[in-house]
């Protein structure tokens, strides 16, 4: 069930964030192959169990600030505040609990994020 919450969430990251540029380097994303743009968490997912699935905590990136560069967070953390704010980031920041979801809360979260998607794609096909 994990694996298939974490497929959705980066999906719905990815058309949440279709057309904009890599959170960290500013990069064009609209010519890259799927595998070259990546769903990039601000906060390590392995490590900050809390947010791995918060939206504020992960955004779309291309694949050499997400893999090759951890995330190119300095760049990631300027980029971020004038996104979400930085109330939110400093609030991300400040999320250094572990969490173990169960499978009704991932269950929970799994439909939540493919009805969002559903949204998503139901708004561009207008």
């Amino acid at each position: 069930m994990l694996g298939k919450l974490r497929d959705d969430f980066h999906r719905w990251v990815k058309l949440r964030d279709a057309g904009l540029p890599c959170v960290s380097c500013n990069r064009d994303m609209s010519g890259l192959t799927a595998r070259a743009v990546h769903a990039s968490h601000f906060r390590p997912a392995g490590q900050n169990g809390a947010v791995r699935f918060h939206p504020w905590n992960v955004h779309l990136a291309c694949g050499v600030c997400n893999e090759h560069l951890s995330g190119n967070l300095v760049p990631y953390r300027v980029e971020l505040i004038e996104r979400i704010g930085e109330p939110a980031v400093e609030w991300l920041e400040s999320q250094t609990q572990t969490h173990t979801w169960d499978v009704e809360d991932l269950a929970w979260m799994r439909e939540g994020y493919r009805a969002a998607i559903r949204r998503l794609v139901a708004e561009r096909e207008v």
